[in-house]
């Protein structure tokens, strides 16, 4: 698994020559972005595997919207408080 920093380098190296699917959808930026209905647009983008690489290389991960099918909140009662991942749905 790549450094978060190298997983971002990638995936904004694999912008520079693809438009990913999710580019000016505000539902993957939302707080209460649903990842079950934005995943069938995730794995149809051009820019998924690099996405989906930053996605899973931190501890620490985003807290909000979906990335690479992967939603992220504030908190999650099932894992507590703080960042968590509530649904990973890829493949």
């Amino acid at each position: 698994m790549p450094s978060p920093t190298k997983a971002y380098a990638a995936l904004r190296e694999a912008l520079v020559d693809a438009k990913p699917s999710c580019a000016g959808d505000d539902r993957f930026t939302s707080e209460t972005a649903n990842a079950a209905d934005l995943a069938p647009l995730c794995r149809s983008c051009p820019v998924f595997d690099a996405c989906h690489a930053l996605a899973v290389s931190s501890d620490r991960p985003p807290v909000w919207g979906v990335l690479a099918g992967i939603a992220r909140r504030h908190s999650n009662p099932m894992l507590g408080t703080g960042p968590g991942r509530v649904a990973e749905i890829y493949g």
